[in-house]
């Protein structure tokens, strides 16, 4: 994860995290807790399977999840 900066840039990767597949209902209640701890900044979550970047409900997207701030 890392989240945007007052300036506009993004921080550098602040955790990683790494384990077991258990399944795609874990990684969507981590990635709402992340959320929820970050509602004023936007954040991006590098979410990765198999070496590959998954969105929310584990599609491959090429990137990591983008959330901006409303």
């Amino acid at each position: 994860m890392r989240y945007r900066l007052k300036s506009g840039a993004w921080s550098d990767w602040t955790e990683k995290g790494t384990g077991q597949w258990i399944g795609i209902e874990q990684v969507q209640d981590q990635i709402k807790m992340l959320r929820k701890a970050y509602l004023n900044k936007g954040i991006q979550i590098a979410f990765k399977y198999d070496g590959k970047f998954l969105d929310y409900i584990g599609k491959e997207i090429g990137k990591p999840i983008d959330y901006e701030t409303k």
